[in-house]
């Protein structure tokens, strides 16, 4: 603020109403905190942004808004940043009131000038979840219409095949009389159940949760996502062969188990009974990579650049999103998902994952 603000603020007749307007007029949050990291202050838009009445945090520690993964290093080193008059700008998930997290641009700036002898901080909130959202879109806006218009039909859809399937289901009690019966009711059953399983896809799909990252090894992810599916593989006398090391990396487990998953689903359907679905992984100074090759007839040239397409497939009864879904997962983590012909004349895919996403800042303490 330059001397002639200043002379304009000093002259009005309340320049603590004046400044707090102005304040409200500010669409991102502003936060003035102690060295101890003790909230001071908080403009309106900490309700907008994190769901909190900004007299409600007064007092209380800027920590509240940080997700628990950033409190053990990132929240301290921030206030170490502070007390030796440095600032932090960057891109960091926070935490809203309810728990859920945002993708946010803050700023962590220390004040030259003290109050009442302690040195105050300014923390600045711009939420940039949305945009932030819209970079891991593959596609970009014609995909986003794609996601638009089947989230619209998902939601269209789940009530009435929800009351079908209820009402079939009391129908088929009160007249199961003929043996033919039992045939016409399982396959309006099965019919529903595979419609539900589309609407939960698609789901899925256009409302993928934020990330949660946390630490893991390739050999728990890859063991994880195999026991979901090793009856069926019993079943087909199908053996999986688990190479991969026990090297640690940070992820979200839960997305990434399920990309695992979608993966080795696809090669169990084109692996004949008794053979083997081989899972390996390589590592360069900060890339995981994860690769499931089957034993099937491979991918056609046509085929293959339209493979991650939603809703693309070559399979009579498939709904062409699984890979999408893993295309999509992969984006998230800043990774990447292809296919490519391996010697056997099958498929390999093959996961690309940054070993470690976050900055040091994140992940130690800084030297005083």
């Amino acid at each position: 603020m330059n001397n002639k603000s200043m002379e304009i603020l000093n002259s009005c007749e309340n320049p603590h109403k004046i400044l707090k307007e102005i304040f409200s007029c500010i669409c991102h949050a502003v936060i003035l905190v102690n060295d101890k990291g003790l909230i001071q202050f908080a403009n309106e838009s900490v309700n907008k942004i994190f769901g909190y009445k900004s007299e409600e945090v007064i007092d209380k520690s800027l920590s509240i808004f940080f997700t628990e993964e950033d409190l053990p290093f990132l929240y301290p080193n921030l206030l170490t940043l502070s007390k030796n008059n440095r600032s932090f700008q960057g891109e960091l998930l926070l935490a809203r009131k309810d728990g859920s997290r945002f993708f946010a641009y803050i700023e962590f700036k220390p004040c030259t000038e003290s109050i009442k002898n302690e040195k105050i901080i300014v923390f600045s909130v711009v939420d940039i979840d949305k945009s932030k959202r819209l970079e891991f879109d593959p596609g970009g806006t014609q995909f986003a219409d794609l996601v638009k218009i089947a989230d619209g039909i998902a939601h269209e859809l789940r009530n009435p095949i929800t009351g079908i399937g209820g009402f079939v289901g009391r129908l088929y009690n009160s007249c199961k009389s003929m043996e033919k019966h039992e045939h016409y009711f399982k396959y309006i059953t099965d019919n529903v159940n595979k419609i539900e399983y589309l609407i939960k896809k698609i789901e899925f799909l256009t409302k993928m949760p934020t990330l949660v990252i946390s630490e893991t090894t390739t050999r728990e992810i890859t063991e994880r996502a195999i026991e979901q599916l090793l009856g069926e593989m019993e079943n087909r006398d199908i053996t999986p062969l688990n190479k991969v090391k026990d090297e640690k990396i940070y992820i979200d487990v839960d997305l990434s188990v399920n990309a695992l998953t979608i993966l080795l689903d696809n090669a169990i359907d084109v692996t004949d009974d008794g053979g083997n679905i081989e899972i390996t992984d390589e590592f360069d100074e900060n890339k995981c990579f994860i690769h499931i090759d089957d034993q099937g007839s491979g991918i056609s040239k046509k085929d293959m650049p339209n493979i991650f397409t939603p809703f693309f497939t070559t399979k009579t009864d498939g709904a062409g999103l699984g890979l999408s879904i893993v295309k999509r997962i992969m984006q998230r983590h800043g990774g990447t998902v292809e296919a490519s012909a391996n010697e056997s004349g099958g498929t390999r895919f093959t996961l690309m994952f940054p070993k470690e996403r976050r900055r040091p800042i994140r992940i130690k303490f800084l030297d005083k």
